[in-house]
């Protein structure tokens, strides 16, 4: 005889590619050069569609 027990459990949303990617978390500058500059920075999986890039702008 087989006896389970728990409790049923919802699974969490899906994340809608459809929505806007948010903004990345704690961005850290891995280099730096006279014309450009590179950061890296763990996405929220969370948040919406994967971004494929940022538009970063300096004034």
């Amino acid at each position: 005889m087989v006896s389970e027990f728990g409790a049923p459990v919802q699974p969490g949303r899906p994340t809608d590619p459809n929505l806007i990617p948010s903004a990345p978390s704690k961005p850290e500058v891995t280099d730096v050069s006279r014309t450009s500059v590179s950061l890296s920075w763990k996405p929220n999986l969370n948040a919406g569609a994967t971004p494929t890039s940022y538009v970063i702008e300096a004034f």
